[in-house]
């Protein structure tokens, strides 16, 4: 997300050159149902620019703040060159109910391919986030 990347600029870095792929969320975090298709693709665009003056690169994929999207908002994403993305796993770490409840909802629901929504200013996550990575290389996932 835009104010993320303008407030940490070097994890940015840090994560593209660990080798992970960085994808869009918009510059401002807005329901992207809720704005016009003018307005999408400027949000997308900002972020891609602000993305790509740190690493050297665009984005591929692209995940609608709030998982909030319609068929106008996917046509619009694609229209971008993005692949519009989605989570089926919601850790739900921002209501921040307990390292293990969070934990427990995250394994009982994966399966292979799933994404996992995690936020990464949530209580629990950076203790919970090993022990799923962990829990899933066991299983294979």
């Amino acid at each position: 997300m835009g104010g993320w990347i303008d407030q940490y600029p070097e994890k940015v870095k840090s994560i593209y050159e660990k080798g992970h792929e960085i994808g869009n969320h918009s510059d401002r975090h807005p329901d992207m149902t809720k704005i016009s298709r003018d307005k999408i693709i400027e949000e997308i665009d900002i972020n891609d620019s602000k993305i790509r003056k740190l690493t050297g690169e665009g984005t591929k994929l692209f995940r609608c703040p709030e998982g909030s999207y319609n068929n106008l908002v996917v046509q619009t994403v694609k229209d971008t060159n993005h692949y519009c993305i989605q989570w089926d796993v919601d850790s739900i770490d921002w209501k921040e109910e307990g390292a293990n409840l969070e934990y427990e909802r995250v394994v009982k629901k994966v399966k292979n391919g799933s994404i996992i929504l995690f936020h990464n200013n949530a209580k629990y996550t950076p203790d919970n986030l090993p022990k799923v990575i962990e829990n899933l290389k066991k299983q294979r996932l």
